[in-house]
């Protein structure tokens, strides 16, 4: 009996201790406005696959920028996002094979497209800044990009 009494205080005890965290995460809010960002894809059929871009979180005194890339494994993904993580200004990269992009949050005041495009080309896979509003591949050749 006084087995049971034991593990049920502890049952208890660990409950409070978990639900009181989850009370203090949904509590916690930043001090900069945070907006999650998604690029919609093309209303229309492009030359290459849909694929949606993955959604960013963007606060009000950052930056978005999305690269074309060629990236086609896990390996090119994790080579994007180690070798784009350490460079000054960044502050969340997401490598997108589907889509075959990467998704750059960037301080403005540290650095710029064209020095994140430059950095990018170093890793050896392409790189071209693709237009805002396209969700695909297609080189920005979409009439929605004239």
């Amino acid at each position: 009996m006084k087995r049971l009494n034991i593990l049920l205080a502890f049952l208890l005890a660990f409950t409070f201790v978990s639900v009181n965290a989850q009370v203090e995460d949904s509590k916690s809010t930043s001090t900069d406005k945070e907006k999650t960002v998604e690029t919609p894809s093309c209303s229309h059929s492009c030359t290459a696959a849909k694929a949606e871009l993955p959604k960013m979180v963007v606060k009000s005194n950052e930056k978005l920028v999305v690269l074309k890339a060629d990236i086609h494994c896990d390996n090119c993904k994790g080579k994007a996002e180690k070798g784009m993580a350490y460079v000054k200004g960044v502050k969340d990269v997401k490598a997108d094979v589907a889509s075959r992009s990467v998704s750059i949050v960037y301080d403005p005041k540290k650095t710029n497209e064209e020095t994140l495009l430059e950095e990018f080309k170093k890793l050896d896979l392409g790189g071209e800044i693709m237009k805002q509003g396209c969700g695909n591949n297609c080189g920005n050749s979409c009439s929605h990009h004239k």
